[in-house]
């Protein structure tokens, strides 16, 4: 028998399982005698228990807060991670579960991602060697080409070369473009570019049909400094 109370609602019932209401104290809140008509209401709605619900709840607040962890600080050892309510061999298994990663594979990526970024804009290696938190860097290298399946000089190539051919189509003339890379002679760039494309900075900027000088040789592209 329910009582005229409050109308039974999931998300309402479901915000006070994260709170952590004990299901007779929600029970009674929508009026159930006791918790038995109260669960099977909650099983009719969500098609799980209440006590499903919480587990996954809590297992998904672990991995928000792993991740956030992560985030501040990657270079902190995986069992410092542990808040005590879940022993390693668990808090490990619960990651991988939710985000289909180890909690050592998902540390290295976050490791990666300054030096990724310093190396996208054309830094050099020992710059993002040291802002990746590894000792020696012959580790930095391995797990670098282990998680990016490149190099991190292939890595920094490769999108110098996508800058380049960005600047080239926007109108700039290659002496030009070459000066964005303060890291990176002409000679290197106009190296690895062939490389990769096939074609010197000056053919592939023929390509569109641009004349060799422009009045506006810079272009107007966002992100590029003039």
């Amino acid at each position: 028998m329910r009582r005229k109370t409050k109308k039974f609602a999931l998300e309402d019932a479901n915000n006070n399982l994260e709170a952590g209401m004990g299901l007779k104290e929600i029970a009674r809140i929508y009026g159930f005698n006791g918790h038995t008509g109260f669960l099977e209401a909650y099983k009719n709605k969500s098609g799980q228990t209440p006590g499903r619900y919480k587990r996954n709840f809590r297992k998904k607040m672990l991995v928000e807060n792993l991740k956030e962890s992560l985030k501040d600080n990657p270079d902190q050892p995986i069992a410092g991670l542990s808040d005590g309510n879940w022993y390693s061999g668990l808090m490990n298994r619960t990651f991988k579960e939710l985000t289909g990663k180890t909690l050592a594979r998902y540390k290295a990526l976050m490791r990666l991602k300054k030096p990724k970024l310093i190396l996208a804009k054309g830094g050099e290696f020992t710059e993002a060697y040291k802002a990746s938190g590894y000792r020696q860097r012959t580790t930095f290298s391995n797990q670098f080409r282990k998680l990016t399946g490149m190099t991190a000089v292939e890595y920094r190539n490769k999108f110098a070369v996508r800058r380049m051919k960005h600047l080239l189509r926007e109108g700039r003339r290659p002496v030009e473009a070459t000066k964005e890379f303060e890291n990176l002679s002409r000679c290197y760039m106009t190296l690895i570019f062939k490389m990769e494309t096939g074609m010197t900075p000056s053919e592939y900027r023929a390509q569109f049909g641009l004349p060799e000088m422009q009045g506006e040789p810079y272009g107007n592209s966002p992100g590029y400094r003039k």
